[in-house]
């Protein structure tokens, strides 16, 4: 089974899904690398499947070349229309596109397609609700922005997981996907999987924690994109397994693997993160895509004043929180190994007021983080 959700958010439509690929014919699931069903084939169209993958990949390969060819979102539609019911409904779409320049929401299922939709699902779809519901449920920050409930919708989305599950055949890593006027794209992130659930009266023991600082009990995974947009081409980096993935469904069938050795200390960390997003660029490029950089609406550096009163507000959150500025983004962790929060931020995705989303960001995992304790 699979679950991908999207929903509308003013002219932006924010795409959610798993990565679990069902095999009733083997002994279990493929969680990890598992497929990327949220395709993005161009700066204004993406399509996400679910059922068959092989088949629907075929499908939405057909659709991007007749999409580079000059067809019609129509035509593609059509194509897309009739290759579920030439599957017998065993295979439905979603699809997003901005080549007009207004957002477009469709489902497409059973050989038919939706009108314009504010929100819609494919896959195991009574799990939506539950997402919409959660959704609300989130808590925000101190001060309100344009994107809260945005992140309201991814954050709730990801607390559907447990550990890499969210129900039998769905699950595997939480992957995003923005759709906005300015570019189609996928967004970083970074969370956790844990195995030791178990508590006792007293709190956690110091085995516990140290257990999950090694990576034994838990361990942390980070979802990176590029600085281009409108490429299918997302990376996977699960530095505790020692093992990286690059999913390019366009041009592979399965994840191309990035493997090294285990790594000891921070700094060593830091370079093979540094090497593994080299190496991802490269395959973008190669593949062709749109820098954001055109795009000055979207993209934005951080000025030293606003660098200094992001600092500052982290500095004075009741619970320890630490920033880490990157070439493109930046990390935002809040907390200790075994009770944190973990955020990466991409800056192509900031938007125009990048201090008031990441103080309010650094406000609710602060929150989140002590409910927890």
């Amino acid at each position: 089974m699979t679950f991908v959700a999207a929903k509308r958010f003013g002219k932006r439509i924010i795409m959610v899904g798993d990565t679990m690929i069902s095999d009733l014919q083997g002994t279990r699931h493929s969680s990890i690398p598992g497929q990327l069903k949220i395709v993005v084939l161009s700066p204004t169209l993406t399509v996400a499947f679910a059922g068959l993958a092989n088949q629907a990949l075929d499908a939405i390969r057909t659709a991007r070349r007749l999409h580079l060819a000059g067809e019609t979102i129509a035509e593609i539609e059509q194509m897309l229309t009739e290759e579920t019911a030439y599957h017998e409904g065993q295979i439905e779409f979603l699809l997003v596109s901005h080549s007009s320049g207004e957002p477009t929401l469709k489902r497409i299922w059973d050989g038919r397609n939706s009108n314009d939709l504010p929100y819609s699902c494919i896959g195991q779809r009574n799990l939506l609700p539950t997402l919409l519901m959660k959704a609300g449920e989130v808590p925000l920050g101190c001060r309100s922005h344009e994107f809260e409930q945005e992140i309201q919708f991814w954050t709730a989305f990801r607390r559907l997981f447990d550990g890499t599950r969210i129900t039998d055949g769905v699950g595997g890593l939480p992957i995003m996907a923005t759709c906005s006027p300015y570019g189609h794209c996928y967004n970083s992130s970074a969370s956790s999987a844990t195995w030791d659930v178990i508590s006792f009266p007293g709190g956690l023991t110091q085995q516990q924690l140290t257990d999950r600082c090694s990576g034994m009990t838990q361990w942390l995974f980070n979802i990176q994109d590029t600085k281009y947009r409108g490429v299918a081409v997302l990376g996977v980096l699960i530095l505790d397994a020692g093992v990286g993935y690059i999913y390019s469904p366009l041009e592979n069938d399965n994840p191309l693997n990035w493997r090294f050795s285990n790594p000891l200390t921070q700094a060593v960390r830091d370079t093979i993160l540094a090497e593994f997003k080299a190496a991802l660029e490269e395959r973008v490029e190669a593949l062709g895509g749109l820098l954001i950089d055109n795009y000055t609406p979207i993209e934005h550096r951080l000025t030293d004043i606003e660098l200094e009163e992001i600092m500052a507000h982290a500095a004075a959150a009741p619970i320890p929180t630490q920033i880490t500025v990157e070439t493109d983004g930046l990390w935002i962790e809040c907390g200790q190994c075994a009770i944190r929060s973990c955020e990466r931020l991409g800056f192509q995705g900031i938007g125009p007021q990048p201090v008031l989303v990441i103080k309010t960001l650094i406000d609710r995992m602060n929150a989140e983080v002590a409910a927890r304790q």
